[in-house]
C-alpha cells in the first residue's frame, strides 16, 4: 500500500489468482472470457437465493467483520489457484504450439 501511495498507478494486480488471470487474458482473451462466463453461470445456478433486505442502507450491518462474499474457503482458493495455473500453462502450450504450426505452413 505504501509503495502504491508513493508511486501511484492506474491499475494494480493483487494476488496470484489475479496475476494468472491477467496473464491468461493477455494470451487468450476469448478463452478466458468463455471460461469466466461458464464458471459464473454455473456458480449462480447453484447458489442459494439471497434474502430480500434493505442491506445496510438504513442500519449498519450486524456482523462487522468486513465483506467476504462467503463463497470460498482457503481450500477452495488453493484449488482455484491450481486450476488457473493449469489453464494458463495449457493456454501457453497451445499458443506456442500454434505459432510453430503457422510458421511451417507459410514456409511451404
Amino acid at each position: 500500500m505504501v509503495r502504491l501511495a508513493e508511486n501511484p498507478r492506474g491499475a494494480v494486480t493483487v494476488g496470484a489468482v489475479a496475476t494468472l488471470a491477467r496473464l491468461g487474458y493477455a494470451l487468450a482473451p476469448g478463452l478466458v472470457r468463455w471460461t469466466a462466463d461458464a464458471f459464473i453461470r454455473a456458480y449462480l445456478r447453484r447458489a442459494a437465493p439471497a434474502p430480500v433486505t434493505d442491506g445496510n442502507l438504513f442500519h449498519p450491518q450486524a456482523r462487522r467483520d468486513g465483506v467476504t462474499g462467503g463463497w470460498r474457503s482457503p481450500r477452495q482458493r488453493g484449488a482455484a489457484t491450481a486450476a488457473l495455473a493449469a489453464a494458463g500453462l495449457l493456454g501457453g502450450i497451445l499458443l506456442l504450439g500454434g505459432r510453430g504450426a503457422r510458421r511451417d505452413r507459410w514456409r511451404a
